[in-house]
This record gives structure tokens, sequence and C-alpha cells, in this order.
């Protein structure tokens, strides 16, 4: 996950400081500014920028069932696809990001893989780890450089085997895995996992589908009970929950069982779970929003302290009956992703699509649907959604069917460098942005964009370095709740009085 800040060093003077210098010079690069309008004016504009179509695909291998995304890598599981004489064994396809281009870098197989193991039914990536399910295990593979080798098998405990693998999260050294009615955490320490320990949930019951679906971020576990989600014959009424936990100095103790504000039987709240930071994102797929019979949402709830409360309720502009919103969700920082799986477009019915939805304050509002640019009938994208910074992947699957996995791209990123003399920087996204909608800023060469005072006196990190929200200005930056300085879509290179 991208941080607030990599440099954070305090101004020690205050804002009247800056009006008392006589410039401040921004000097963009022709090439840079080239791509600056553009990246910034399309408020809301999310763009379809790449396909991950794996090698070897199979008319109904069902790539795009599942598919993750950690920085210039992303993962795409084909769990059944034929794998030498083994039907059904299953196969999870690496693609890594070079400047704009995706290409396949490699294909995992489990080293035990047979036929029917479904391995990449489910799967998660974290920087350079892959967890992936195949055959009632969970294998860990690493990378070392380009090449990708299978550090660990994680197998269920007795007694949990039960659906167990059908959801997994990874983050760093930390792995969780869902199975019906069971989920667990594993810590790797020095190349090794160590055994696994058991979550149970207060409040909770053992046929109501704890471990559905599962989320990790840093200390903190979501892990879903939506309540015959995978069973219908359960057919249970309740609508379903989401259980916190949080790591202690040895052990994982729970935090707070999470529950919709208006829901109803037959919701299944819990559909799908995602976490980053103090906020969580619930999916209710089956939920009836206007009304509209399985129309779908996704509730958002934030912590304070060690409270959660329910932060907004978020429903597709478009929405109608039987869309299933809330079928996977997605979070980084101050964006959500929420795939809705049977949606139509035109005249391809059960198409699918994905919202995307950020926050400005407390309030979250819809920025875009992201269609794939040569959808079809069945397609069901949206069945599966991943974000990470602004990188967005979508899947999905046909009746039976193959599908590529689509990129698509938030506004931005915009390359700047701030220059104190000797190179500082700062790395911005929307993570707690609690006023204002931030977009993500990367790193970039010091050419690229340089802000500095004739003067020789260091200018460091300001508190916020944001997108306007109405007309010219593309972008202000602020120090101590102050607008130092803005900047519009017009500007290429020129100087700015304080």
């Amino acid at each position: 996950m991208l941080g607030p800040f990599v440099m954070r060093r305090r101004f020690p003077w205050n804002v009247a400081f800056f009006a008392a210098l006589a410039t401040l010079v921004l000097t963009l690069h022709a090439s840079v500014a080239a791509d600056l309008p553009a990246a910034f004016a399309a408020t809301g504009d999310t763009n379809e920028v790449a396909k991950l179509i794996a090698s070897g695909a199979q008319a109904s291998d069902y790539a795009g069932a599942s598919i993750a995304v950690s920085g210039d890598t992303a993962v795409l599981g084909a769990y059944r696809r034929d794998v030498g004489g083994n039907v059904d064994q299953g196969v999870a396809v690496v693609f890594v990001r070079n400047g704009t281009t995706w290409t396949e870098q490699t294909e995992l197989t489990a080293s035990d893989g047979a036929a029917n193991h479904g391995f990449g039914f489910s799967l998660d990536i974290s920087g350079d780890t892959v967890v992936v399910y195949g055959g009632g295990a969970i294998y860990v593979f690493v990378r070392t450089g380009t090449t990708w080798t299978q550090q660990q098998k994680l197998t269920a405990p007795i007694g949990s085997e039960t659906s167990w693998g059908q959801s997994v999260a990874v983050d760093g050294d930390t792995v969780v895995v869902g199975g019906f009615g069971s989920a667990h955490v594993f810590v790797r320490t020095e190349g090794t996992w160590g055994a696994p320990q058991t979550l149970s949930a207060t409040g909770g019951l053992s046929s109501d589908g704890f471990g559905h679906s599962v989320a990790v971020d840093g200390d903190t576990v979501i892990v879903s009970a939506p309540i015959a989600a995978w069973i219908d014959e359960l057919d249970s009424a309740s609508p379903g929950a989401a259980f916190v936990f949080v790591r202690g100095e040895s052990s994982w103790s729970q935090q707070q069982k999470i529950t919709a504000s208006d829901g109803v039987e037959y919701d299944r709240f819990g559909s799908s779970v995602g976490v980053s930071g103090n906020t969580v994102v619930v999916g209710a797929e089956d939920s009836n929003p206007g009304g509209n019979l399985d129309q779908g949402s996704a509730y958002v709830y934030y912590r304070s302290g060690t409270a959660w409360s329910q932060q907004a309720k978020l429903t597709a502009s478009d929405g109608v009956a039987g869309d299933l919103l809330g079928v996977s969700v997605a979070i980084s920082g101050g964006t959500i992703v929420v795939g809705a799986r049977w949606p139509t477009q035109g005249a391809n019915d059960n198409q699918g699509s994905a919202y995307v939805y950020g926050r400005s304050g407390t309030a979250w509002t819809q920025d875009a649907e992201l269609v794939g640019s040569d959808g079809a009938p069945g397609d069901q994208l949206g069945l599966s959604v991943s974000i990470d910074a602004s990188t967005i992947v979508v899947g999905g699957h046909g009746f039976p069917g193959s599908l590529p996995g689509y990129v698509f791209a938030l506004p931005g990123p915009l390359p700047i460098v701030f220059v104190p003399g000797i190179a500082g920087s700062v790395l911005v996204d929307r993570a707690d942005a609690s006023a204002e909608r931030w977009f993500p800023l990367s790193i970039s060469a010091m050419e690229d964009l340089d802000l500095f005072n004739p003067a020789g006196d260091d200018i460091v990190a300001p508190d916020v370095l944001r997108k306007a929200s109405a007309g010219p200005v593309v972008l202000e930056i602020v120090y101590e709740g102050s607008v130092c300085f803005t900047w519009t879509d017009a500007m290429t290179s020129r100087s700015l009085s304080a």
C-alpha cells in the first residue's frame, strides 16, 4: 500500500514566510507537461489501459474468475485449465508492467498438482509473494528477480478442511485463509510459515458461512459470515455479518462484529470484504436497494480508535434488479472498487461491470463504471476485482469461458519531485483523506518537476497535495491548512508568487 508521505520533514516557518519569498519556480519539462492536463482534467475518468491475456488460454478454463494486483505485478487465476493430462488442475498466470506495457512473466502451478484441484480458484498478491488455492491447500510462491518458486504449501488444520482455502488474502508476511466455518492466520518468519492461529468469532454460528471472504491489511483482518453464501440448503434468513480481528503481541483477537444498519434477511452481507488502514468495505450482493431484488450494494465502515461505525452505503447509479453489486470488493486508500457480475451492457446480457467510488471527507461518491472494451454476453466482468494505488484490475468469466483481466487506471499518477537543494521527494495517495479528494502522485526523476527557492532555502513536503474540486486549478499545495500555491492545467513552466 502507498503511504501518505515518503519524506515528511516539517518546514520550520509558517505560511506567512512563503509570502515573503519573491517567487517560487515550477519547472515542468515539455514531455511531462503534455501528459499533465489529460491526467488531471479527467475528473472521475478511469480508463482501460490494458488486457491481461494468458498464453495457452483454453475455452473453458475460467480465466479471470480470480485476479489481484500489487504494484507492477498482477496475477490471474484460471482454475479449470487442463495441465498435461490433468483435467481442471488449474494455473495462475503472472503479468508484469514495464512502463505502460503489461506482459506475461510466468505461469504458476502446484508442485503436486492433480486433476480437479481447481488451482487458482482464489488467490492474492503482496509484493513478491503470491498465494494460490488448489486442491484444499494454499501454495505460497516468491519471486527473486524474475523467477518465481514455490516456497511452501499451507494445509488446513484437522477439522477445518471443508471448503478451506476458498478465500485467501496476503499482506507482507501474513496470510489469512477462509473456509466454510473457519479462518486461520499464518505468519512468515525468516522464509518459513509457522503454524496457523485459528480466528474464532464471538457472536457467530457454525453454519453462518464464517470465512467466506477474508482480507488483511497490516494488523487488521476481516472475515465475513454472509449466511448460506455457499450452501443454499441452509436457507438462512440472517442478513450476514463481518468480523474484525486485530493482532496483539502474540495473538489475534476480535475487535468488533460489523453489520449493516438496514440489513434484512437474505442480503448476504459479507459476500466480499476489503480493508485498507482504518476503512473496511463489505459487499452485500443480494441486498435490495430501492426495492430492486438482488441489485446489491456495499457498505463502508471507518475505525476511530478501536470502534467501527458505518460511514456509507454504496449503490450503482444505474443499478437494476439482479445486478449483484457487491459480489467482489477492493479498497486502496480512499478508493473502493465494487464488482457487479450481472449488469446488462447494451444488448449484452450479464456482461457485468465494476464501479469505482472515491471519498471526500466522510462522503463517498461514484466516480466511474468500468466496462470491458470488447465485452460480450455472459462475461460476468466484475466477478473479481483488485486495486493497488491507481491501478485497478477486473476479471470475470463466461458460461463456460475464458476472459482476460482488464486493467484500468485512475486519473494520474503525476510525477512530482521537490528539490530543497538536495533531492527530497514526497509520495501522496488518497489514504486517510479527511476533507479533500486525493489523487496518487508518484516519485519520478528530479528533472520532471522541480520546486525550489532561488535563495537556496529548504522547501520540504507540504501537508497536502490535492486536486482541486472545480475550475481551472488542477493542483493545490497546502501547508498547515492554508493554500500556498495553485497550479492550473495551462501551466507548463512559469513562476508563481506565494
